[in-house]
């Protein structure tokens, strides 16, 4: 298992907690995550990449997602937590929920897969800079996105 590089000073943290996840949190928790990003850059005097931001709400999404999905129980709340740490290069994404089973990366071939690509996109995102840990109430899974977006033959602008 893989554990996220380094320590963050207080001021580039960012965190929320919600005691009951539910479906309309992730779109609110992946904006005011990204804006905060946004504005530590911008602060920094480091305006932020947009398709690198882009690439931060996709990992977001799924990872809280994943959350929703995987560790709630009908009727029980369902608390999560989510971390944002930057970097100069790169920002570090922890989202812990109270489910002890860690996330499954499908390996599917492409195109026969129903679902379960998110953590796959999470994989090649974060250039296989992801993982989780067992915690005492559940798990933490992290991710590390890059700030800044790479050409890749795969990605194709719009």
């Amino acid at each position: 298992m893989t554990t996220p590089a380094r320590l963050h000073d207080a001021q580039t943290i960012w965190r929320k907690e919600v005691d009951q996840l539910a479906p309309r949190d992730v779109a609110l928790i992946r904006n005011s995550a990204v804006a905060h990003c946004r504005d530590i850059r911008l602060a920094q005097n480091r305006p932020a990449d947009d398709n690198a931001l882009d690439d931060v709400a996709l990992v977001i999404t799924e990872l809280v997602t994943n959350a929703l999905k995987h560790a709630t129980t009908p009727g029980a709340p369902t608390p999560m937590a989510i971390l944002l740490a930057l970097h100069r290069d790169d920002i570090l994404v922890v989202v812990s929920d109270p489910s002890t089973q860690g996330p499954l990366l499908d390996t599917t071939v492409p195109g026969l897969e129903v679902g379960g690509l998110g953590l796959g996109l999470v994989r090649t995102i974060t250039r296989d800079r992801w993982g989780w840990h067992p915690l005492p109430f559940g798990k933490a899974v992290w991710a590390q996105c890059p700030l800044t977006t790479q050409p890749s033959p795969n990605r194709t602008e719009i």
